[in-house]
This record gives structure tokens, sequence and C-alpha cells, in this order.
């Protein structure tokens, strides 16, 4: 019983597809792990984090006039409750 690495070998010799998608994989791999480390290590620009300070101030703006027109809402129908 003679066993040689063609009957040991499952999928049979790799061809050009299978060696270029194999060699992709990897290499889109290690661009991903970069991606993932310069987006942990690397530390923002100062105009992203302006910009982050602007749009800051405008939510805390919005929410302070909800939270405005909440407490003129409950005066008033603390008023109306007083007039009855």
């Amino acid at each position: 019983m003679e066993t040689t690495s063609s009957t040991l070998d499952k999928f049979g010799e790799d061809d050009i597809f299978n060696t270029v998608l194999r060699y992709g994989l990897f290499v889109a791999a290690i661009f991903q792990l970069i991606c993932i480390a310069s987006s942990i290590f690397l530390p923002t620009s100062q105009e992203s984090q302006e910009t982050d300070g602007e749009i800051g101030e405008e939510q805390k703006q919005s929410t302070d006039i909800i939270n405005a027109a909440r407490r003129q809402h409950k005066i008033r129908k603390l008023e109306k409750k007083k007039r009855r």
C-alpha cells in the first residue's frame, strides 16, 4: 500500500485562482488590522475635535430649549389647577 502526497491531498493541487484568493485574504486581513490599530492608537485631528465641539454645543442648546418648554408646561398646568 503506497501512500503518496496525491492520495492524502483531498483537494488536489492549488490552481492560480486559489493561490491568488489565499494571498488576497491574507493581505485584506492585515489591512483590517492596520486600520483597527490606527483608529485606536492615532490621536484625532484638531479639525474633527472642533466640529465635535460645535455639534455638542448645538445639542446642548436644543436640550435646554426642550427642558425650558417642559418647565413652562408644568407651570401652566399647576396654575390651571390652582384656578379650579
